[in-house]
């Protein structure tokens, strides 16, 4: 039997997948949950949420379909792979390097939790519609159960630690003091997935 094939969903992790989830807990925790609400607020930061998501969801897409279009005789097995990895949405890297440069950690979680969303209606549709569209005659078997894994793998972790970080206020700090104490326990989680990845 193939790996993943025909188990139930919640029978799909494994203790590998422990270093990821303690890796997107830590970027959820880092997150400021009291203003993951402001994001969309803002007309700058709300202009570069939607940016990026058509960005991502639309024009990648669209680049991918027209690059298979023009480029002659790519055989099925190419078109199917550079629709799935155009489909794909990100993964916890670039939240990670969010907040190692500082950048806004809560505009990048909300984007994850965003494209993770979409991307289980589109990626489904496009492996399925768009190969037949390109040429690709053949029989796609979308991986649900896969997909389930892959989202319940981020998307868990990640708002678990969301809610952690507006449980734990850390009363008597500054916001500058705040932000501190929540990098030093990011890396202190990224010191454990690193260990636990070694040991798994």
């Amino acid at each position: 039997m193939a790996p993943h094939e025909s188990l139930p969903w919640w029978q799909l992790f494994s203790p590998a997948d422990l270093p990821i989830a303690v890796i997107v807990l830590a970027i959820g925790f880092h997150t400021e949950a009291a203003r993951i609400g402001a994001v969309l607020k803002d007309r700058q930061t709300r202009a570069a949420f939607c940016a990026t998501l058509l960005t991502t969801l639309l024009i990648v897409p669209l680049i991918a379909i027209s690059a298979v279009w023009i480029v002659p005789h790519v055989p099925p097995e190419g078109v199917i792979g550079i629709l799935t990895v155009a489909l794909l949405p990100g993964g916890p890297l670039a939240n990670i390097l969010a907040v190692a440069v500082g950048a806004n950690s809560e505009l990048n979680v909300t984007l994850t939790v965003a494209e993770m969303i979409l991307s289980t209606a589109l990626l489904p549709l496009g492996l399925v519609v768009m190969p037949r569209v390109l040429g690709a005659e053949q029989v796609i078997r979308v991986p649900f159960s896969e997909m389930v894994h892959g989202i319940a793998l981020v998307l868990g972790p990640m708002l678990t630690g969301v809610a952690a970080s507006s449980l734990t206020r850390l009363e008597g700090l500054t916001a500058a003091r705040r932000r501190v104490v929540k990098r030093r326990i990011f890396r202190l989680l990224l010191l454990l997935a690193l260990l636990l990845a070694i040991a798994v």
